[in-house]
C-alpha cells in the first residue's frame, strides 16, 4: 500500500496422517537422562495465522520540530504468529494440543530512522499464554514478555550499518525452548539473560 503501509497475512488449515512425534525417554530404567524416540501420531490437525505489518507512523518529523533535515520517519512493525496444533480424535491424548508450540507469538518494535543513516528502535516480544510440554498437557510453560532496543548508523554509501543491540533488558526469567515428552521432566530451557551485542553488516 505505497510506502506508508507493507503487509503480509497467511492461514492455514492442514490434517496430517502419521505426523513424526518425539517423545524422550529413558535409555535403562535409572538413567539419569532421556533420549529421543520417534513416533507416529495417528491424526492430526494443524490450523494457523501469520501476519506482519509494517506502518510509516510519521516523516519528517526533525523539520518539524526545527531540529533537523526531512527524511526522517517513524515506522511500527508487528508480527503475529497464530498455532493451534492438535491431536484429531487421539485413543490417549484425545483432542489435546500438541506440545512445544505457543499458540500465540509476538514480536514488535517502534523504529525511527533518521536521513543521516541512524536509527533507534525499541522492541518487545511477547508469549502472552503458557503451552504444554507434554502430549498429556498437564505441564506447561509460563506467559512471558521481554524489551529490548536496538540503535545503530548505516553508512549508505558503503551499505554498512554498525548496531547495538540490548536485549531483556529488565532481566527477567522466561522459558526460551522446550524438549517435548520428556521421561524425567526436564522439559525447559531458559532464555538469555539481560545481554548487549554489537554487530556490523556491510551488503555489496
Amino acid at each position: 500500500m505505497g510506502p506508508r503501509v507493507n503487509w503480509d497475512f497467511s492461514v492455514y488449515d492442514y490434517e496430517f496422517w502419521d505426523e513424526i512425534q518425539n517423545v524422550n525417554v529413558q535409555p535403562f530404567p535409572v538413567a539419569p537422562f532421556t533420549i529421543p524416540r520417534f513416533q507416529n501420531i495417528r491424526r492430526s490437525r494443524h490450523v494457523g495465522i501469520e501476519l506482519g505489518v509494517d506502518v510509516q507512523l510519521l516523516t519528517d518529523i526533525a523539520r518539524l520540530m526545527s531540529l533537523g533535515q526531512a527524511g526522517d520517519q517513524l515506522r511500527s512493525r508487528v508480527a503475529y504468529t497464530y498455532s493451534n496444533f492438535r491431536f484429531v480424535n487421539d485413543p490417549v491424548f484425545n483432542n489435546n494440543l500438541l506440545p512445544g508450540a505457543p499458540e500465540h507469538f509476538i514480536r514488535a518494535e517502534l523504529r525511527y530512522e533518521n536521513a543521516l543513516g541512524f536509527f533507534f528502535a525499541p522492541q518487545f516480544e511477547n508469549v502472552p499464554k503458557a503451552y504444554p510440554v507434554n502430549s498429556a498437557n498437564t505441564n506447561s510453560t509460563s506467559a512471558y514478555d521481554i524489551y529490548g532496543v536496538q540503535m545503530g548508523y548505516t553508512y549508505k554509501p558503503w551499505n554498512l550499518t554498525v548496531t547495538f543491540q540490548g536485549s531483556n533488558l529488565a532481566n527477567k526469567s522466561f522459558i526460551s525452548a522446550v524438549v517435548t515428552d520428556d521421561a524425567l521432566g526436564q522439559s525447559f530451557y531458559p532464555g538469555d539473560g539481560r545481554a548487549f551485542y554489537g554487530g556490523i553488516q556491510w551488503r555489496y
